[in-house]
């Protein structure tokens, strides 16, 4: 048997023995309000698009990457409250919307892995006895004319996106769920939907981020941390929502994502910096006139190598056969199992 599996066994034992032990200390999902409910998840994605309409208007207006961060972040948490506020399918009235959320977002993605490598680089130059001191100064000045480029780009399709609209379309689909029901059955109440909506998105959400983790564990090359990454976003997000509601165990659980998150992203940035110095080598003009600095950054990218081979070492101590991995997992499993 080799390693990968040996080890993907290992994790699926712990977090199964943790899931035992903890779930039968779990309550089910309850929102307290019945009455509160469906007006409080509306709030919730109407105050993410405000949010993102006064940090685009910040971005037009200022080069912080930090803005750019955040209006990305925005992006993603009213993303998880419209599939929330979506009945299963969702319409399309509320697909285009969505689609429209995810366009904003990625137009920023490219000038915001520029600014984190520019802050990255811009740390190594700080140190009085940095090295590959020339690699670095040449991968800050092909990342800042990058940055550059991207960012036009992206403000010009932001621009075109027209999140203003975007309110308004948001507020006219925020309607309270309806469900067919029998002639001799009520409507269930808004809150039984929710925690219906709720319990439906944690499982799916859940089912992804357990085998995005452990294919990255398998297998942990770029585009397997891309996923996992992702898929811990995303459950992040949703139980920030829940934790809106008071659901039990949320601030332990968003405190151990937003780590594992943190974890991922500084192992996704290794993986873009080795792309992005391939990219910078691969320019004809520039290994002609640049001989000597292009073999300085084919020495970093060596040490970046290094750098990778440690997070894959570090991984199972960070995911789900971590402690606080499987404490996550127990909580899950009450959840769902208690609906």
């Amino acid at each position: 048997m080799g390693t990968g599996a040996k080890l993907s066994g290992e994790v699926a034992a712990s977090v199964a023995a943790a899931r035992r032990e903890l779930s039968s200390n779990a309550s089910p999902l309850e929102i307290p309000s019945e009455s509160a409910s469906w007006q409080k998840l509306c709030e919730i994605a109407l105050r993410g698009v405000d949010r993102m309409l006064s940090l685009e208007l910040k971005i037009l207006q200022n080069e912080d990457t930090k803005y750019i961060h955040d209006f990305r972040v925005a992006a993603r948490r009213l993303e998880q409250a419209l599939i929330l506020l979506s009945p299963s399918p969702m319409p399309h009235a509320n697909r285009r919307l969505r689609r429209t959320i995810k366009r904003s977002r990625r137009a920023l993605s490219e000038t915001r892995n520029c600014g984190v490598l520019i802050e990255w680089s811009e740390k190594q130059l700080a140190r009085k006895h940095t090295v590959h001191r020339p690699a670095w100064e040449l991968m800050q000045a092909y990342l800042r004319e990058r940055q550059a480029d991207a960012r036009a780009r992206g403000l010009r399709k932001l621009t075109k996106l027209n999140l203003a609209k975007v309110r308004l379309h948001l507020r006219e689909t925020l309607q309270p769920p309806t469900q067919p029901v029998e002639d001799d059955q009520a409507a269930p109440p808004e809150a039984d939907y929710l925690v219906l909506r709720l319990t439906e998105e944690l499982r799916k959400n859940w089912q992804r981020f357990e085998k995005e983790l452990t294919d990255s564990q398998r297998s942990p090359d770029a585009e397997c941390v891309h996923r996992a990454r992702i898929a811990t976003k995303r459950l992040r997000y949703l139980v920030e929502i829940m934790r809106e509601f008071q659901t039990a165990g949320c601030d332990e659980v968003v405190a151990w994502l937003r780590g594992l998150q943190r974890w991922l992203g500084g192992w996704h940035d290794q993986h873009v910096l080795e792309q992005m110095m391939a990219e910078a080598l691969a320019r004809p003009p520039f290994l002609r006139s640049e001989f000597e600095a292009a073999w300085e950054l084919m020495k970093l990218m060596r040490q970046n190598r290094r750098s990778l081979a440690r997070f894959r070492n570090e991984y199972p101590a960070q995911g789900l056969a971590s402690q606080q991995g499987q404490r996550v997992s127990g909580w899950v499993s009450g959840l769902i199992i208690g609906d």
